[in-house]
């Protein structure tokens, strides 16, 4: 039985007392592994901290029996990969941790010999915040595509860079005639003035609050919007709502 604390041979020496001390206290997952028989020969004290596994618990013990069972396939890929003598970097996979949950680990393995080194980072925080960031861009992209309120992005000069749906809806232009030209062309002659006064204001950094004017849509019609929009980072982000039917 090897020692819980086990330092490479070479490492140990003296002279790379250095190297001795980062296998003891680095915060990342070091394993030797035996390739021949896919078996660990030593892991350093951070698998304790990140997993909960003792090293006793993990040496001599074949790597597949911590790796989930959705991706063992593609683990056994990566090991023959690095078995025929090619690196990996950055392969993801999940490791069992004690309590039997799961934590997601990205890995870089180099042979030498008969022996697999590897590093490990636990990037289980970062894949659950990317998760939590493709399901909120799927919420966003849902609203915008069926939001019945005209959602839009200019700009400082006003000129739409991103229109959602409800414009062709309510006004009948197709978004490649609004994209990359402002609203002047659109805006009723009676309410242009006040419009400009209104951009003005959010090129200085203030808010739109419940600001009213006409849009013409393309069969020569116009309608009462009422806008509030906030200007950030170079952009104005924009919110209108429809309220014709309020004027008469």
């Amino acid at each position: 039985m090897s020692h819980p604390h086990w330092i490479p041979p070479a490492v140990s020496d003296p002279a790379n007392q250095d190297r001795a001390r980062s296998w003891l206290i680095i915060p990342d997952l070091l394993s030797v592994i035996d390739m021949p028989t896919a078996t660990f020969d030593h892991v350093n004290p951070a698998w304790t901290r990140v997993l909960g596994w003792d090293e006793r618990d993990v040496t001599g013990q074949h790597y597949a029996q911590f790796v989930h069972p959705e991706d063992r396939a593609a683990s056994e890929a990566a090991f023959r990969q690095v078995r025929d003598g090619e690196p990996i970097l950055n392969f993801e996979n999940r490791y069992r941790h004690k309590d039997g949950s799961y934590r997601w680990l990205s890995w870089a393995a180099v042979p030498e010999g008969s022996k697999l080194f590897s590093r490990a980072l636990d990037v289980t925080v970062h894949k659950a915040a990317m998760r939590e960031l493709a399901e909120r861009t799927i919420e966003h992209e849902q609203i915008w595509q069926l939001s019945q309120d005209l959602l839009g992005v200019t700009d400082s000069s006003g000129r739409w860079i991103s229109v959602n749906p409800a414009f062709s809806r309510i006004f009948g232009w197709d978004t490649e005639a609004l994209l990359g030209r402002t609203s002047e062309w659109l805006e009723h002659p009676d309410d242009r003035e006040q419009t400009r006064q209104e951009i003005r204001k959010l090129g200085k950094g203030d808010t739109t609050i419940k600001f009213e004017n006409r849009f013409r849509a393309k069969d020569g019609s116009y309608r009462w919007l009422c806008w509030n929009a906030v200007p950030h980072g170079g952009r104005v982000f924009c919110v209108a709502r429809d309220v014709t039917d309020e004027h008469g």
